[in-house]
């Protein structure tokens, strides 16, 4: 797949059917990224939603907004290890083995996952759930 760098100001970035490396950047848009397949992930944003669905690649991935929710959608078969805050909002997931307080989630998925997320938000709920 090709690597994809991009970067605006007030307007949304869309991605559909990626490979290979994304980093995304924009403020007061939304970072919207569908269909993704083995990929890494870093999607920066302010006043802005992140939405992803697809599989994620070994790697760091970095999920980052503020005033805005993160949505992860994730293939149930999914490995991975992810550390996540929120604030002023709520933490939602069906990964069983994730574990969920107030305002954070933490955990592995899976036997020795390649890829770690960090997903981080102010006033926006974070979700992590399962592909359908």
């Amino acid at each position: 797949g090709e690597d994809i760098d991009a970067e605006t100001t007030n307007a949304p970035l869309t991605v559909s059917a990626a490979s290979g490396e994304l980093d995304l950047r924009t403020s007061s848009g939304a970072i919207d990224i569908v269909a993704a397949d083995e990929v890494v992930v870093s999607a920066r944003t302010t006043n802005g939603s992140i939405s992803f669905s697809g599989g994620l690649a070994d790697g760091e991935h970095v999920f980052h907004t503020t005033n805005a929710g993160i949505s992860l959608t994730l293939p149930a078969d999914a490995s991975f290890s992810i550390t996540g805050t929120t604030t002023n909002a709520a933490v939602r997931t069906d990964f069983d083995e994730l574990t969920v307080d107030v305002a954070s989630i933490s955990g592995t998925v899976g036997d020795d996952p390649g890829a770690t997320i960090r997903a981080d938000t102010i006033n926006g709920v974070l979700s992590v759930v399962k592909g359908r």
